[in-house]
């Protein structure tokens, strides 16, 4: 016969024996862990964790978790963006508001100069790649004025997918312009986000005139239109995409970079922004990195 000794909780603490005299002892003891989980205690030296006869560690893509010590056994694999951040954290030590399920994410990148431009990077552990749409196929030349011809509202829309080197040449070209950003790094799926405009580019046609005329990594995919098929629509329904809605109910219908720096603001679903020498000195660091 024995007693079931419990703590606050009501959960059983110790078992023992029933009394025989002074030298009473205790035959079992169950711990219970911050994680939730328990380990039986055989000896007061010895601890028999409940998950000996199986694996230890739960994976959770890029890391292994220990839940006995609740922490993560590998740093993030993506650490060196985060340097005011351990490297061992999971969501920047704050699990409440945020959500990390394999430690990687797609990155959108706002230009704010002129009429402005607006492109999506995933960034993981296969390198950098950039997603940037634009009217860069064919455009009519009805009045055979160059200037007229460069700001035209229509043309053959391009989709440009720059890869590792070649995505860190195109970030380097836009700092070498001067060109001010505001980056936004979401918590979405950066392979949903791939996928969509993979398809997209394997749907689309070689570029045969215009400034992405020959470019391999470019292909024609729709015809691009200022009010409603632009740089930005097409990043906001690639961010729906991946399951990131920024978009209020006025819908994206005329949205212009600034407005839609502001609805991404709004939105409050951006796990980390970047404006000014902020967002620069985070592109030099995805070029160091390479």
């Amino acid at each position: 016969m024995s007693y079931n000794l419990l703590n606050l909780a009501s959960q059983v603490r110790w078992r023992a024996p029933e009394s025989t005299g002074q030298n009473s002892s205790v035959v079992g003891e169950t711990v219970y862990y911050a994680d939730g989980s328990t380990g039986v205690v055989a000896s007061p030296v010895q601890s028999i964790p409940h998950w000996e006869l199986g694996e230890r560690y739960q994976h959770f893509g890029a890391r292994a978790y220990d839940p006995l010590t609740c922490t993560f056994m590998q740093t993030d694999p993506l650490a060196e963006k985060y340097y005011g951040v351990s490297p061992y954290a999971y969501c920047a030590g704050n699990p409440v508001m945020f959500v990390d399920p394999d430690g990687l994410y797609p990155v959108v990148f706002i230009e704010t100069k002129k009429l402005g431009h607006a492109f999506i990077a995933t960034i993981n552990n296969n390198g950098i790649t950039v997603f940037t749409y634009g009217r860069t196929g064919f455009v009519p030349d009805y009045f055979h004025n160059n200037n007229i011809k460069n700001n035209w509202p229509f043309g053959e829309g391009v989709l440009t997918i720059y890869k590792n080197e070649d995505a860190i040449a195109y970030l380097n070209d836009r700092i070498a312009h001067d060109i001010h950003y505001s980056i936004f790094v979401f918590d979405g799926d950066d392979e949903m986000i791939s996928e969509y405009y993979n398809d997209l580019f394997e749907k689309g046609s070689l570029v045969k005139e215009g400034k992405s005329a020959g470019n391999p990594c470019s292909r024609v995919v729709s015809q691009y239109n200022l009010a409603y098929n632009n740089c930005v629509t097409t990043t906001l329904r690639c961010l729906a995409a991946g399951k990131i809605d920024v978009v209020s109910e006025r819908g994206t219908l005329f949205l212009s970079p600034a407005e839609t720096i502001s609805e991404i603001v709004k939105s409050n679903k951006a796990i980390e922004t970047y404006f000014g020498d902020e967002a620069k000195e985070f592109i030099n660091g995805l070029q160091s990195e390479e």
